[in-house]
């Protein structure tokens, strides 16, 4: 093929595999805190947390709740599969909870643990400083916590006794 005298065929300059370096040092930086990714701190900071605390968290709930309980709470998963109770995700305040509870049904008990309150305390602190600070609140006057066998606190406000 004949080239005209005035045209080069540009090659990408020498300094093309920086960009590409830099690119893969960002993703890098960015599965860094993952995880799925080896050397991750994440990775180091693995929780001693088993399933069997769940288990002792339901056998906590169970003893502590009626069986017909409508427990609020951050892990809905925890207290529907292993407290055998019905469990609604918790709203964003107490404002939220009060209208839940005249509109839609009434609420026996809500339950909190680290797993997801440290999130709703980005948008409003009310569940954190529960959780930090139990205290009786609104129509919850009972107060029990819990901790398992590996540590996981957990923290139960009800509006009167559970029936075992």
């Amino acid at each position: 093929m004949n080239q005209h005298p005035g045209f080069r065929i540009l090659s990408p300059p020498k300094s093309a595999w920086v960009a590409w370096a830099a690119l893969g040092f960002l993703l890098l930086l960015m599965l860094y805190p993952s995880p799925a990714f080896p050397w991750s701190p994440v990775a180091e900071q693995s929780s001693a947390i088993t399933e069997s605390d769940y288990r002792e968290i339901g056998q906590f709930l169970q003893a502590n709740t009626a069986e017909d309980a409508i427990v609020v709470s951050d892990a809905y998963w925890l207290v529907s599969w292993y407290g055998d109770r019905t469990s609604l995700w918790f709203p964003v305040n107490l404002e939220t909870l009060a209208e839940i509870e005249q509109r839609f049904v009434s609420v026996d008990a809500v339950f909190l643990t680290p797993t997801y309150v440290s999130e709703a305390a980005k948008t409003n602190p009310v569940w954190q400083n529960l959780y930090s600070n139990p205290v009786p609140f609104g129509d919850f006057p009972i107060v029990k916590e819990f901790t398992s066998t590996h540590g996981l606190r957990a923290v139960l406000f009800l509006k009167q006794e559970g029936q075992p």
